[in-house]
């Protein structure tokens, strides 16, 4: 496809794996730097429960790469995650609600004769140890978390109205007049 674009295939990695959904950023690695060197490794966050697929490709292209991949319990999307590289992460409340139950990943139970699909149960936490959680695993200064949108098809991600153009300036989506009357 590049090739009959007449585009090089020069600085590109491909990668093939299976998948559950195409939303690669929200399934997908969070980059960082860690070590004297700044080496790069991925923060491997929960995936939703019925996309186990999506949720090992953060692992499967660490691998690939040849880098670590530090995996946690915490559900977390890449679209909720607003990162200024300076120690400070901008996300919504959605990450709470996300975090509350104790539904975790699917996976093919194989033990038996008969194939089964079963879910794994996780403890459900409370807002603070989100919170502390995220400032640790991402060696935060600062975590500021506002309201998700109530209509906003159901993500409560940042990225949906919300992101960085440079250290400290963001750009926001106006919300539309014809939705102020909607209550809560």
């Amino acid at each position: 496809f590049m090739a009959d674009r007449g585009t090089p295939l020069v600085n590109y990695r491909f990668f093939v794996h299976p998948g559950n959904a195409f939303w690669a950023r929200d399934w997908g690695p969070v980059a960082f730097y860690y070590d004297d060197d700044d080496k790069i490794a991925f923060m491997d966050f929960e995936y939703y429960g019925g996309r186990p697929l999506d949720d090992q490709l953060p692992i499967q292209i660490a691998n690939d790469l040849g880098w670590k991949c530090f995996t946690n319990t915490i559900e977390y999307e890449g679209g909720n995650i607003l990162v200024d590289g300076l120690g400070s992460l901008f996300t919504t409340s959605a990450v709470y609600g996300n975090n509350e139950d104790t539904y975790g990943l699917y996976y093919l139970d194989q033990s038996g004769t008969t194939p089964q699909l079963r879910m794994q149960t996780k403890k459900a936490l409370t807002k603070e140890q989100v919170n502390d959680s995220l400032k640790h695993l991402l060696n935060l200064d600062e975590l500021t978390v506002v309201t998700a949108l109530d209509y906003d098809g159901g993500t409560g991600h940042i990225d949906l109205y919300c992101d960085m153009w440079e250290e400290t300036g963001f750009v926001m989506a106006k919300y539309p007049d014809a939705l102020a009357s909607w209550g809560d």
